[in-house]
């Protein structure tokens, strides 16, 4: 009878240590699903806020930027109207230096706008045998190359193209001449130096393009001021127009040297 008690008692206290484990195992359970629950929580209050963050960036980015293009546009127009006021400067600069032919006085600047590259061509009664004629100033800074088209007395300007004409070594012939043979390239040992699409019009005096080594690369690209061997240089696409446009026989007025 008293086994029979105790093991009862045994079995009662067994089941009553399970029970508590039992229970504290879910306290625990319940304790950690709860921490996650949180930190879940949390964790998508930052995201939230994140995302918030990053939208609210995007709306302010394209006025950023449009602002940074209305910056940009802003300082070139600046510039641009900076670089036509200089311009202007120096043609009044130049303007007020045009001496008469064969005369020392000053031209006054008044007078100057009646000796417009037209108005030149035309007082000189220039005819040429093609609708085309060529005028080259080489007194002016920047050397400048002018194309009419007419006939003697109707000239009217439709291209100027900046050029270069001789050194004061190297001075480009004046005068009167007519376009005669043309060629797509040339090389000078002499000088190390060739060119693309010339035009001759007198000799080896010649309208071409911009120096360049043997491998067609261009050497100096410089244009406006004496720089050549007696030649007539030109930007490449300017030289190319002459070269398909204008045609043998044309006329060329080179009144000055440098």
């Amino acid at each position: 009878m008293y086994k029979k008690i105790k093991i009862l008692f045994l079995i009662a206290a067994a089941i009553l240590l399970t029970n508590c484990d039992t229970k504290s195992i879910n306290n625990i359970a319940t304790a950690n699903l709860n921490t996650e629950i949180k930190q879940s929580s949390d964790a998508n209050k930052l995201n939230d806020k994140s995302l918030a963050k990053e939208q609210q960036e995007e709306k302010e980015n394209p006025k950023i930027e449009e602002d940074n293009i209305k910056k940009e546009l802003e300082d070139e127009q600046e510039s641009e109207t900076k670089l036509k006021q200089n311009l202007k400067t120096e043609e009044q600069k130049q303007t007020e230096k045009v001496v008469k032919k064969n005369n020392a006085t000053t031209i006054k600047k008044s007078d100057v706008s009646k000796n417009t590259p037209e108005q030149i061509v035309n007082n000189k009664n220039l005819s040429s045998s093609t609708k085309y004629l060529i005028y080259v100033d080489l007194k002016s800074r920047p050397q400048t190359t002018y194309i009419f088209q007419g006939s003697k007395n109707k000239w009217k300007l439709t291209k100027s193209f900046i050029c270069s004409g001789g050194l004061s070594k190297h001075p480009t012939v004046t005068g009167q001449y007519t376009v005669k043979s043309k060629g797509k390239w040339f090389f000078n040992e002499k000088y190390k130096e060739g060119a693309e699409t010339y035009t001759q019009f007198y000799g080896n005096y010649l309208f071409h393009t911009v120096p360049m080594d043997k491998n067609h690369k261009v050497t100096n690209p410089n244009l406006g001021q004496p720089s050549s061997h007696g030649c007539i240089r030109l930007g490449i696409p300017d030289a190319r127009w002459i070269y398909y446009n204008i045609p043998k026989g044309t006329k060329v007025y080179i009144p000055y040297a440098y």
